[in-house]
């Protein structure tokens, strides 16, 4: 769903600069499939053993998340390939890109909720925790259910959408 929403954006918004959409797809295309590969990569790497004896269940989907730095750090230079392979401006592009990534970050962020990754530590409050009841990720110890925990995934979401929203 972010990443739909932040195609939809970058796609109005780089229209009115000027840029088709089917060079906005293909941005959208390259990075998203950089960011994938990146995002599980830095997984697999968080876990090693767990993906060493069989590193190809990092390319399929379910049993496991994204690393946000390992989908940063791989799209970041796809992109910048791009805008410079086809010559746009890169301060009018990043404008738009900035919104578009916080946007699927955000939405990412309520993925790790759901997945019950990127937890926080023991919390002592019930009214501002949140407890994990199911395992259904494979990516929470399982001494961490039932327990009551800072809700960072809540916390973080909230804060990236503010941000998108000052931007």
């Amino acid at each position: 769903l972010g990443g739909l929403l932040a195609w939809l954006y970058a796609r109005r918004e780089m229209n009115k600069m000027g840029i088709e959409t089917e060079k906005v797809s293909a941005m959208f295309f390259w990075t998203f499939l950089a960011a994938y590969v990146g995002g599980r990569f830095f997984f697999g790497l968080e876990d090693h053993t767990r993906y060493f004896a069989k590193p190809w269940k990092l390319l399929l989907p379910g049993g496991g998340g994204f690393v946000f730095y390992g989908y940063f750090l791989f799209a970041i230079p796809v992109l910048l390939g791009f805008i410079k392979w086809n010559r746009y401006g890169f301060g009018s592009i990043f404008d738009v890109i900035a919104i578009s990534g916080a946007t699927a970050h955000g939405f990412g962020k309520v993925g790790c909720l759901l997945a019950g990754c990127c937890h926080g530590s023991a919390c002592q409050s019930a009214w501002y925790a949140t407890t994990f009841h199911h395992h259904a990720a494979d990516v929470m110890p399982p001494s961490l259910l039932h327990q009551s925990l800072y809700p960072t995934q809540n916390l973080d979401s909230f804060l990236i959408f503010g941000i998108v929203g000052l931007l």
